[in-house]
């Protein structure tokens, strides 16, 4: 999937299609669950709401958000997993 915003993707949500359920579920003392888009923090509340993915990946200037997000565990993160 992509944001319905500003395109940027590929963005994966998993295990769940409504995307409000675990929202802003606190994970651990330092992740919680965030399915915004992370560039732009745009939402939907259903994987349905997102656009499929157009097959292009964002430019090298884009990538900045990767060191506080990790991407395997779409969590928001104080200090990175790393992963």
């Amino acid at each position: 999937r992509q944001c319905g915003r500003c395109a940027f993707g590929p963005v994966t949500h998993v295990a769940c299609a409504d995307l409000r359920t675990h929202h802003g579920e606190q994970r651990t003392a330092t992740s919680a669950i965030d399915n915004r888009c992370p560039r732009c923090n745009w939402f939907a509340p259903t994987i349905e709401g997102w656009p499929r993915w157009s097959g292009e990946l964002p430019g090298e200037g884009d990538m900045a958000w990767v060191c506080a997000r990790c991407t395997l565990h779409n969590e928001l993160r104080a200090d990175a997993c790393g992963a």
